[in-house]
């Protein structure tokens, strides 16, 4: 018998376009894996130029912002998986999830492919990740 996943890394833009790839990370993770780890990316301020005004808030706080937004629903799911949550800042998401799941020694990273059919069978966030992943690419649809 192989031995389980020790550190299963899912994917995650929200809970409904991540639903397939938050229940087959949660089925894996409950092969005996230690660690689930549900992964979200947010864009960095340096995206964000256009629509600035002298009132706009810093970068720091705008990124501030939208990592607390994400972490108003990645914590509850989180936690009702069992898992802990992540929010990475970054303006190349793929990059980021592969970089962080690399330094964190993930065995498996599970994801949605956001396109559908043959003409497009991975979408480019998918295609990104399981190009130069640094382990094993599961892609849940």
């Amino acid at each position: 018998m192989s031995e389980p996943y020790r550190h299963v890394v899912c994917a995650v833009e929200s809970e409904e376009v991540s639903a397939p790839a938050l229940r087959e990370a949660a089925r894996l993770a409950g092969l005996g894996a230690d660690r689930l780890s549900l992964v979200h990316v947010v864009d960095s301020a340096a995206g964000f130029s256009g629509g600035r005004t002298s009132r706009s808030g810093s970068a720091t706080s705008v990124e501030g912002h939208l990592e607390d937004e994400a972490r108003a629903w990645l914590d509850p799911l989180a936690a009702r998986l069992g898992g802990t949550p992540v929010v990475l800042v970054g303006d190349d998401a793929p990059g980021a999830l592969r970089g962080w799941a690399g330094a964190e020694a993930a065995d498996v990273i599970v994801a949605c492919p956001h396109r559908r059919g043959l003409r497009r069978v991975l979408g480019s966030f998918a295609s990104a990740i399981v190009r130069d992943a640094p382990c094993p690419v599961l892609l849940a649809a």
